[in-house]
């Protein structure tokens, strides 16, 4: 089976595993597009320009968060940052029940 469809179910079946997964994701996801400054536009040149580069680097920041989230990543310690990006997905003590 397709991944789209199996997404599909999950988000469909209130008794699916992830569906919860789904249910709070989804709608977070659409707020924080709607708040980002960031254009597909501003996005697509930035990985034109870096694919371009004669020695590209292995990892591209393009957009404000992705900037706020490297200087997170760098300043703490590897476990710390896992769990505060773990920890601040919506709804995660719901994700998993039946």
């Amino acid at each position: 089976m397709h991944y789209t469809n199996l997404s599909r179910r999950s988000e469909d079946d209130p008794n699916d595993p992830y569906h919860k997964h789904y249910e709070h994701m989804a709608p977070f996801i659409a707020r924080m597009m709607k708040l980002s400054i960031a254009t597909p536009e501003k996005v697509a040149r930035k990985i034109v320009k870096t694919i371009n580069h004669p020695n590209p680097p292995l990892r591209v920041r393009s957009t404000p968060d992705a900037y706020f989230f490297d200087l997170l990543r760098r300043f703490l310690p590897r476990r710390l940052y896992h769990w505060i990006l773990y920890h601040s997905l919506p709804g995660l003590k719901e994700w998993g029940k039946q």
